[in-house]
């Protein structure tokens, strides 16, 4: 899996973006390998709001993953990029293997929609950033 990298900026202090498909693939696959680690502060700092898009407390966020033994994320590549109201979006089609820790085998699938603001004047490099906006993500069982 891809680690997510942290923004680049040009030397005019300008943010510089990287909107292929890797970079948005990453975010996912970032995302998934916080989780893995036990990383969570990072994995819920990657939803929009510093984790509020992710409709959870930090502490409610971290609990839904009390019982995963392991995670991992295979992402497809994702849809075109689209811009409005100075946002931009693109959805990642994914799915998820997980092994809870009583051992049972979990598989999901689903796509997460992210975000980033558009290149405007007074966006902070937290919004000029992909974060995830959204998730529909079902059991395939």
């Amino acid at each position: 899996m891809t680690a997510l990298s942290s923004p680049v900026f040009a030397q005019d202090g300008t943010p510089v973006h990287d909107d292929s498909p890797c970079a948005l693939r990453a975010v996912i696959e970032g995302y998934y390998d916080d989780i893995a680690r036990g990383d969570f502060a990072t994995a819920y700092a990657l939803w929009g709001g510093e984790g509020q898009a992710s409709g959870k407390s930090y502490d409610a966020f971290r609990a839904g993953y009390a019982e995963t033994a392991k995670v991992q994320v295979f992402t497809a590549p994702p849809s075109e990029i689209e811009g409005a109201v100075g946002s931009l979006y693109a959805t990642v089609p994914v799915r998820l293997e997980a092994e809870t820790t009583g051992g049972e085998h979990q598989s999901f699938a689903g796509v997460y929609t992210l975000r980033r603001v558009n290149d405007v004047e007074g966006a902070s490099p937290a919004q000029l950033r992909w974060h995830i906006e959204s998730a529909q993500i079902k059991s395939l069982r």
